[in-house]
């Protein structure tokens, strides 16, 4: 018995797939919302160390001079607005299948990455190196407060300001021309984890061996180029490519309800095996009822292993990416 219902349970994931994927949308269309997100109270960011990266323009000319060299600061915070998946692209229909779940999350502030600027270095040839903090993030409001589907259209609440949630967050180093193109200078990782701390919309237990945080997809080998406004006022474009391994994947449980989180409830199964890559890790971790297995999902559409995450040689992860946008965003701790 249990064996037919894990069957079907696939064959759901199947059908919901297709269902999903036939609805023609481009992925620019996020669940139909435009995702453009108003400033958040600007940089005005509640950080200690506003400083540290001194005069951005030495007396001689050298160092950074022109555009956003002259705005950017320590401190500065920068929401996703715009998660737009262009990879994998195999099935066809598997972008627009994440799109119209991540999208209306980023939307409605239940899936919140941001991107917060530790350090910047003016440099002689005219460029910025800088230290980015990077992860997920939650807001001063209740869980409740956003779970609406349509976000703050549907009477969602609307954050006024941002922070870390713990564990989740990582650091990048990257260069930013004399145009304000951004580009990372080596692989860095990136840890997706939608909802706050201990009420995560995604769902998984963890696993220190492949620096799997609870409830949080883990994007390695992460690489990103970007171009910043010369302004400082938003990421105007950006693309982010990256890999997850077949072995998180595996870990990861959706919530097959998603973006519609009303019926959303951890009711485990402790009798249950937990054998990873089946039903039964999302019924052991995650609950009964409502929840897949993301890696089960992905193998049974035939998405193609197209990304070496170990740079051994060996296609052992699953090839993510798409393009992205951003805007400040105040941070802070809620009172």
């Amino acid at each position: 018995m249990k064996k037919l219902l894990r069957c079907g349970s696939v064959l759901v994931l199947v059908m919901a797939f297709a269902a999903c994927g036939s609805n023609g949308d481009d992925g620019d269309n996020q669940g139909g919302k435009d995702t453009s997100v108003a400033d958040q109270g600007g940089k005005d960011t509640d950080v200690t160390d506003q400083g540290g990266n001194g005069d951005k323009q030495d007396n001689n000319g050298n160092g950074a001079g022109n555009g956003c060299h002259l705005c950017l600061k320590v401190g500065d915070t920068f929401r996703f607005t715009k998660l737009d998946v262009k990879e994998p692209s195999e099935p066809e229909a598997l972008p627009a299948f994440l799109n119209d779940i991540w999208g209306p999350d980023i939307y409605a502030y239940r899936l919140n990455v941001l991107l917060q600027f530790k350090e910047i270095t003016p440099t002689d040839d005219g460029k910025l190196k800088a230290v980015i903090t990077v992860g997920s993030a939650w807001h001063d409001k209740d869980p409740e407060d956003v779970l609406p589907v349509g976000g703050p259209d549907d009477g969602g609440a609307t954050p006024t300001k941002f922070h870390f949630v713990e564990g989740a967050t990582s650091e990048i180093n990257v260069t930013i021309d004399e145009n304000c193109v951004l580009t990372t200078d080596e692989p860095g990782y990136l840890a997706f984890h939608p909802g706050p701390e201990h009420f995560g919309l995604l769902c998984g237990a963890g696993d220190e061996s492949l620096n799997l945080a609870k409830d949080t997809v883990p994007l390695s080998r992460l690489e990103t180029t970007a171009t910043i406004a010369q302004d400082c006022s938003e990421f105007e474009t950006g693309r982010l490519d990256g890999c997850i391994k077949v072995e998180a994947a595996c870990q990861l449980c959706s919530f097959l309800l998603a973006p519609d989180y009303a019926k959303w409830q951890r009711d485990v199964d402790e009798t249950s095996s937990g054998e990873v890559c089946t039903m039964d890790y999302c019924t052991l971790h995650c609950g009964e009822k409502n929840w897949a297995n993301f890696g089960a999902f992905v193998a049974a559409v035939k998405v193609p292993k197209a990304c070496d995450a170990d740079m051994d040689g060996n296609m052992n992860a699953y090839r993510i990416g798409g393009d992205w946008s951003a805007v400040p965003v105040t941070f802070g701790q809620p009172d």
